[in-house]
């Protein structure tokens, strides 16, 4: 049997960098990442779970759903444009908008355009919030002189909110917002609904490299489309696993004889406070500072904080500070529910 608790746990991004595609004009983003170490063995199993779990995860921001004036199906053409509503669809599924904040509310667009006339991303009028990562993405050509309207529908994709997407919470939505009295005039079919579980992976990769003391590391290569940077969705994926894994594991479960409690409690110890900041519920910009400060993980910010280093602590803001108290909250609770279940 490996011994590794003399090894460090090391989750760190050795490369990133952004690559441009000069035809398609598309941003890239591209990471590579390390993990480890694990005993024999194990990594393969780690790296599955990972990889399937990062797979799985949809852009945080997508198109959901479009309103055309007299429109009741995608198989539909509209007289003066180029394209068919199925060929608008795909366009506008192709548009990739990045943030940096979570506005959970449903974003509406309203667009008026006269022909003839390109309509391309660039042309919506986006909330200040929302970023275009392709603003030259045709979405529909018109050919005359037309007045073309439509409604785009913009959401927040998560795990959980993606199934109340439909066309009966776009009606009643459309509704609320124009204050219509008589409902029987517009019908749920009238709303044609895009596949909001778009995935911003592009490629995923790993490899796991074997060390001299029969140690494992996994290394992550990931490209995504430029909505989101690689290290979030990584960082997300680790958190998803534990969110799933650590209410099924139970110390009394496992715990048979009293004098095996102190060993245990060192054990979980000794690899928490190894764990890595970004598993934790903080900003980018506070993880960043931190590691500025040479503080990496949970055990580094309790010496951070204990050495009282007046001139390094007033380069946090009042923001960061109030974070960090929250943080060191939860992992008190934590591990307060930990040591009542190792004594039951």
């Amino acid at each position: 049997m490996v011994n590794l608790s003399n090894n460090k746990i090391i989750f760190s991004c050795t490369q990133t960098q952004i690559e441009r595609n000069i035809h398609d004009e598309i941003i890239k983003f591209y990471g590579c990442f390390q993990l480890g170490f694990f005993a024999k063995y194990e990594a393969l199993t780690i790296a599955n779970s990972i990889r399937r779990t990062v797979l799985t995860q949809s852009r945080q921001y997508a198109i959901t759903a479009i309103k055309i004036e007299n429109i009741k199906h995608e198989y539909s053409s509209i007289r003066g444009v180029k394209e068919t509503i199925f060929d608008i669809l795909k366009n506008l599924q192709k548009i990739i908008l990045s943030s940096e904040r979570k506005v959970f509310k449903t974003q509406i667009l309203c667009v008026s355009e006269s022909g003839p006339k390109q309509l391309k991303a660039k042309d919506l009028k986006f909330p200040t919030f929302l970023h275009c990562i392709n603003p030259n993405q045709l979405i529909l050509t018109l050919e005359s002189s037309i007045q073309f309207r439509m409604i785009i529908f913009i959401d927040h994709i998560s795990v959980y909110s993606s199934s109340l997407f439909t066309c009966h919470y776009y009606k009643n939505l459309y509704l609320y917002l124009t204050q219509f009295k008589r409902t029987h005039s517009l019908l749920s079919t009238d709303f044609l609904l895009l596949n909001p579980k778009t995935s911003p992976i592009l490629n995923l990769n790993y490899t796991i490299h074997k060390k001299t003391n029969q140690s494992e590391m996994i290394i992550f290569d990931i490209w995504t489309d430029g909505s989101v940077h690689p290290a979030f969705l990584l960082r997300q994926a680790i958190q998803r696993l534990l969110v799933l894994l650590v209410p099924f594991y139970e110390f009394k479960k496992v715990i048979h004889f009293k004098y095996q409690k102190p060993i245990l409690s060192k054990l979980f110890l000794s690899k928490f406070i190894k764990l890595d900041l970004c598993n934790f519920p903080i900003e980018n910009n506070l993880y960043k500072k931190l590691l500025n400060l040479r503080v990496s993980t949970i055990g580094d910010l309790y010496k951070f904080l204990l050495k009282k280093d007046t001139v390094s602590f007033n380069q946090l803001t009042y923001a960061d500070r109030f974070q960090i108290k929250q943080l060191l909250k939860l992992v008190h609770l934590y591990i307060s529910r930990r040591y009542i279940k190792m004594d039951n």
